[in-house]
């Protein structure tokens, strides 16, 4: 079983796993509820919840089958209360089953749920019936089981218990404590043999309390030797939702949880089987056994490369030829993954393929012409985090290239037509990545230093006396990460790049100078764009001509995970007006600074007006300088964003001079 793929679409079905059962066994003990505790209206941890858990406890332990071998036994117990109308979806249950063939499979043994309403003062409790319950095939591996909780409603309370027994001891279920609704109790046992061994990973920003392991108190016997499991406990409380929001990698880098990856099965009597390999084996195999391996082993026409690196004798500018011919001759179909999508053949004959078939072929050119480069495994930022600490290949999802420089390391992709040389795509600054040298590994930084995202613009807004209206003047220089995104809109068409960029359609005159002449230099772009009628006698001019932050991009109560920006960046924005003839200057915003702890990110707005020349000038600047910022900060980033919404729509306020004065 993909275990990776299993634990994706759990996160899809908002965490909920509950399995129906058609068993008559007796049904668990559920908490008593209360006339009190369904006349509260609101979550205690958060106001808005649409729903919460008030408990969510899980237990795993194993049992050995005379026909399948040892099995996993899950049971789960929760407690949800519905407080708005958007929460009655958690009473509409979705439950994957694996079945890898016939033979094979998750086994649901038991299912009891429950829905309390207030009725007339009373308790009210309806129980869910087997007939409530049906099946739906999902692809050929999973088996989906369907119910909705009967009389659910705004103010109901639901108790939910289900028990499944699998085979598959390599899937030992993770515990999610942090869901799309707040938590408040959520508490996992593991009932663990000597047998096996597992890797127990913690990961999130929640507190995850957990007791030391102790032997439990039962004997058991298996082929002859006794023993007992060893009890594992894990607990958190209060926990608040998990919300997806701006500027964040992969979900399932934030979520706290518990995870468990099988590292070795010891068979009593028979020795040990290891189920964790080394970064080491895995490249070995990679390079030696797979299609990846095969790619690598495929010559180039050397004859080529001379022509290509004709005239250079340093290796970068080699290099950069070499990357440029790649990107000029051979397309990105947009597919990521770690394998070529095509065997070489094709791949030559369509001269278009994924980013390994791409970047693969770039790295077999750098080493014809005799430069030291290596393939580069790489998690883009929607596929999560790599844990080093598992070796585990599939967790990677795209390749680029290092080319070592006098001990130094250049990241180099050759997928993006406006992408320059020295230059990871954005979605591929992510943690680390592991560099494949030969028989061996290690994992290096893909992030840079620097402001790599930069935009300067400067308006000068004009009065045409003439139409009576306000016109401006713009210039924008976009460079590096920023430039790449302009470069890229522009490329998909004018009316793409005014609507995503400027904003606006009504532009007159626009032009654009380097749009690929030197990728290394900014990206420049003018243009001119009509303000409006300006015929009244009191005009209220807003400076903020292109880049105006106008929604908070931060919404949540609170937020437990970083701020990802991932990059750092810079922007600046300068405005001039002259005051025309005929108006005077009533007021202007004033000179104003924001900014969170450590000036992680800051905010100036510094305005002044030159009474001999009767012009207004601006100057603004939006600066990121920490690339990651912690959750702690968040609430101080929040009120930062709207303050800078608040400032930036201050305008200029010009009265008509009447003839008369």
């Amino acid at each position: 079983m993909n275990k990776l793929s299993k634990r994706v679409l759990l996160i899809a079905i908002l965490l909920l796993p509950i399995l129906p059962a058609y068993s008559n066994a007796n049904p668990p003990d559920f908490e008593l509820v209360t006339k009190e505790d369904l006349e509260k209206t609101i979550c205690d941890i958060d106001s808005t919840a649409p729903a919460a858990y008030l408990s969510d406890k899980g237990r795993s332990s194993f049992f050995y089958d005379d026909y399948q071998g040892f099995m996993i036994r899950f049971e789960r117990k929760s407690r949800i209360q519905i407080y708005k109308k958007d929460g009655l979806e958690y009473a509409d249950v979705v439950i994957p089953l694996y079945k890898k063939d016939n033979r094979s499979m998750e086994v649901l043994k038991e299912v009891v749920a429950y829905t309390y309403n207030l009725e007339n003062g009373s308790v009210l409790r309806t129980k869910l019936s087997p007939g409530e319950v049906y099946e739906e095939d999902l692809e050929e591996k999973y088996i989906l089981k369907k119910f909705t909780l009967p009389k659910a409603q705004v103010g109901s309370i639901i108790d939910i218990y289900y028990k499944v027994e699998s085979p598959f001891v390599a899937n030992l279920e993770d515990w999610n404590f942090q869901k799309a609704i707040p938590v408040k109790l959520s508490m996992y046992e593991v009932y663990m043999p000597p047998f096996f061994e597992y890797a127990i990973n913690k990961k999130g920003s929640i507190e995850i309390k957990n007791s030391e392991p102790f032997l439990d108190r039962a004997e058991k016997r298996f082929n002859g030797m006794e023993y007992k499991d060893m009890n594992y406990k894990w607990m958190a409380k209060d926990i608040p939702a998990f919300y997806e929001e701006a500027y964040m990698t992969a979900k399932s880098d934030y979520i706290s949880k518990v995870e468990f990856q099988l590292t070795k099965i010891n068979y009593p009597n028979r020795g040990s089987v290891s189920y964790m390999s080394s970064w080491e084996e895995l490249i070995k195999r990679l390079t030696k056994e797979s299609s990846f391996g095969r790619f690598l082993k495929m010559k180039v026409d050397k004859n080529l490369i001379s022509q290509i690196t004709a005239g250079l004798s340093d290796d970068i500018e080699k290099a950069k030829a070499i990357h440029k011919y790649v990107k000029e001759n051979y397309k990105w179909d947009g597919d990521y993954g770690m394998y070529p999508s095509d065997e070489y053949k094709d791949f030559e004959m369509k001269r278009e393929g994924n980013c390994t078939a791409i970047n693969l072929t770039l790295l077999n050119m750098l080493d014809a012409a005799g430069i030291e480069a290596y393939p580069l495994l790489i998690s883009t930022r929607d596929n999560g985090l790599v844990d080093f600490n598992y070796p585990f290949i599939d967790e990677f999802n795209y390749t680029a290239i290092v080319i070592s420089n006098n001990d130094n390391y250049v990241l180099v992709d050759a997928t993006r037509r406006f992408l320059p040389f020295a230059m990871l795509p954005y979605e591929c600054r992510n943690g680390r990545g592991l560099l494949v040298k030969k028989n061996t590994s290690f994992a290096i930084t893909l992030s840079e230093k620097g402001s790599l995202y930069r935009v300067v613009t400067f308006s000068n807004i004009l009065y045409d006396a003439e139409t009576e209206t306000l016109k401006a003047k713009v210039n924008i220089a976009a460079s590096l990460y920023a430039a790449v995104e302009y470069r890229e809109i522009y490329g998909q068409g004018e009316d793409v790049f005014k609507k995503k960029i400027i904003e606006s359609e009504q532009v007159e005159d626009l032009s654009i100078r380097n749009l690929d002449d030197d990728l290394d230099e900014p990206f420049r772009i003018t243009y001119t764009i009509n303000l409006g009628d300006a015929s009244a006698d009191m005009l209220y001019i807003n400076p903020i001509v292109f880049g105006k932050i106008t929604e908070n991009p931060f919404k949540h109560p609170v937020r437990t995970y970083p701020v990802d920006y991932s990059i750092k960046t810079l922007y600046e924005f300068r405005t001039s007006f002259a005051v025309p003839e005929g108006f005077e200057l009533m007021e202007y915003p004033e000179s104003d600074k924001f900014q969170i702890a450590e000036d992680k990110v800051g905010f100036s707005y510094n305005s002044s007006f030159v009474e001999s020349v009767k012009q207004f000038q601006l100057s603004n600047t939006l600066l990121i300088a920490s690339p990651v910022v912690e959750p702690e900060y968040y609430q101080d980033l929040k009120s930062l964003y709207t303050d800078i919404i608040n400032k930036l729509e201050q305008p200029i306020i010009i009265k008509r001079i009447s003839k008369s004065e």
